[in-house]
């Protein structure tokens, strides 16, 4: 019996394309932990509510689309995964190769109750945010993630899709004061834009979820994900406890830190305040609410309120 430590990876129907251009990944996960692959929603759903697995690869959205309820169970069960099993959920691989910005927004907005929205996509040179779980938000353990302990490369250049509206301290890599559009069509702009991040990994619930953009399956990419699930020398992966078919859905998350509300009142807004125009985002305290408005949320409550026109 094996004694790594085990990874899920929901292929649904890109597993070819998955296994071609991230094969650098799958390498380097079966050189660190013991891998499966599956497409099938049942399948799945059993090994995670076993507590043997400790990090979930969703590398295709469309399994998180369909509304058939194998898939629809599913979701919940992934969701549960790391929100009261203490599992690591990171959407990275393909997954952003097959998502589009409605969708993106719904199912993170909807779904998963956060202000992720689906951001620019283009190739440009990114260098790790020194501000990545600083000043008590995003508070996660180095021993679990850090990127310069981890090792993780300053700077590289990717071609990726960005996310809008999370935390600074949820975004692991940055524009650099350098960056410039890097395209063989377009010319070099300058871009400036720090409220975007293709890299973003932050609490939920008693776990951790994170999402990576790239789209080419970079090395310094793949570095990024072993790091995320605790499969390298300076971080460890997460403990995991068995799950159950009823998962509690529901409660709140601070959009700020990700703490969660331990209570039900805490969610009906005797502790937790909602955001009074979206009615998506969720705030411990008012530290938070002002600085997730100012980390990006500024821009983006009309949308997730339904009043952008766009």
């Amino acid at each position: 019996m094996s004694t790594l430590p085990k990874v899920l990876i929901i292929t649904g129907d890109v597993n070819s394309v998955f296994t071609d251009v991230w094969g650098g990944l799958l390498s380097s996960l079966k050189a660190t932990s013991d891998v499966t692959l599956l497409s099938d929603p049942v399948s799945s759903r059993q090994l995670l509510l076993t507590g043997d697995v400790c990090c979930v690869l969703v590398v295709s959205p469309r399994p998180f689309l369909s509304s058939e309820e194998p898939y629809r169970v599913l979701r919940d069960i992934v969701r549960n995964f790391a929100e009261r099993q203490g599992g690591t959920v990171l959407f990275c691989g393909t997954f952003s190769s097959f998502i589009n910005n409605v969708t993106f927004n719904a199912y993170f907005g909807n779904e998963w109750k956060l202000p992720w929205r689906f951001g620019d996509y283009h190739r440009t040179t990114f260098t790790i945010n020194a501000s990545f779980n600083s000043n008590g938000a995003n508070p996660m353990p180095a021993s679990t993630f850090d990127p310069v302990r981890a090792g993780l490369v300053k700077n590289y250049s990717q071609k990726a899709v960005h996310v809008k509206g999370a935390s600074e301290n949820a975004m692991v890599y940055i524009l650099t004061s350098d960056s410039v559009l890097e395209s063989l069509v377009f010319g070099p702009t300058r871009l400036s834009d720090k409220t975007q991040s293709p890299t973003v990994f932050q609490c939920y619930g008693k776990g951790l979820v994170g999402f990576l953009g790239d789209v080419n399956g970079e090395d310094e990419s793949i570095k990024a994900v072993l790091a995320m699930c605790g499969l390298t020398s300076s971080t460890t992966p997460p403990v995991v406890v068995a799950g159950m078919e009823d998962p509690d859905a529901g409660r709140a998350y601070c959009s700020g830190c990700g703490k969660q509300a331990r209570k039900k009142a805490e969610t009906m807004g005797e502790k937790y305040k909602c955001c009074s125009k979206c009615r998506v985002c969720y705030y411990c305290c008012t530290r938070c609410q002002k600085a997730h408005w100012q980390a990006g949320h500024k821009g983006d409550c009309k949308y997730m309120s339904g009043d952008d026109d766009d």
